[in-house]
């Protein structure tokens, strides 16, 4: 169960952030609910016997958590285009470690 939710955010997170603006904006509720449950799934991944990942893929995963808290913060004081592109870079880095990318189970980076 807690791969199918770590898939559900690569795709929402995946997205260049002209495509997913309307679904989590800034300073939104929503932003702090995705941020926050990430930060949940990363500490039941980490706690759990459900997924084994590679350490390499829970510190990329502990990176991204640390990204989307902090576009989090900074989303509700000013524009956080870089913010959301080192998360949009960071979450295709986790993608390309655990070969999902290949697998056609996230959509396939444009550019």
């Amino acid at each position: 169960m807690l791969y199918n939710i770590l898939i559900s955010y690569l795709r929402i997170l995946s997205q260049p952030r002209h495509e997913n603006y309307e679904l989590v904006p800034d300073g939104s509720y929503i932003l702090d609910c995705l941020a926050y449950g990430f930060s949940k799934l990363i500490e039941d991944i980490k706690q759990g016997d459900d997924i084994h990942l590679s350490n390499d893929v829970i510190e990329l995963l502990e990176e991204l958590d640390a990204r989307i808290d902090q576009v989090a913060n900074s989303s509700k004081h000013w524009n956080s285009t870089q913010e959301w592109e080192l998360v949009h870079l960071f979450t295709w880095k986790v993608i390309e470690a655990l070969g999902l990318d290949r697998e056609s189970e996230i959509p396939v980076k444009e550019g």
